[in-house]
């Protein structure tokens, strides 16, 4: 995980220190593309390293299902925002609810919370909120799925 968040994490503070982004929310969308794709590729490396230290396969189906998610956001990114904010508060909950189904449903109302603030400050239509909530639900869902987690 460190080595996905922390190189991410840098890249956005060096990006958004030489200007390349309209404010801290990178609320302009085509500025989201380089994000993105700078989160695919450490995502795949973090899955790559997972495979090779034979980790458990929930651990892989996680970083497969993040990753399925990303490249979704991404693409409907280019035509629409989507918030991401949502969608990784509910892809947290729905991974939650697979390993405890109460601290799922808290960590949800948590997801809901996070929604509701998108659309309270602006950043983001109800519907772009409840988009990045069900893509993470039925994401996540569909991955564990495939990988005969649930």
């Amino acid at each position: 995980m460190v080595m996905q968040i922390v190189p991410a994490i840098l890249f956005f503070v060096i990006r958004l220190r030489q200007g390349a982004y309209s404010d801290e929310d990178v609320s302009v969308r085509h500025e989201r593309n380089e994000l993105y794709l700078v989160s695919l590729v450490t995502i795949t490396l973090g899955t790559l390293m997972l495979l090779f230290l034979n980790a458990p396969i929930a651990l892989i189906a996680l970083h497969v299902g993040v990753w399925v998610i990303s490249l979704l956001c991404w693409i409907i990114n280019v035509f629409w925002k989507i918030s991401v904010h949502a969608t990784t508060a509910s892809s947290t909950a729905t991974i939650a609810f697979f390993l405890s189904p109460v601290l799922g449903l808290i960590l949800g109302i948590g997801a809901v919370l996070v929604g509701w603030s998108r659309v309270r400050t602006g950043n983001h239509t109800p519907l772009q909120v409840l988009a990045g909530l069900v893509l993470a639900i039925v994401g996540i869902s569909a991955t564990f799925a495939v990988f005969g987690l649930i």
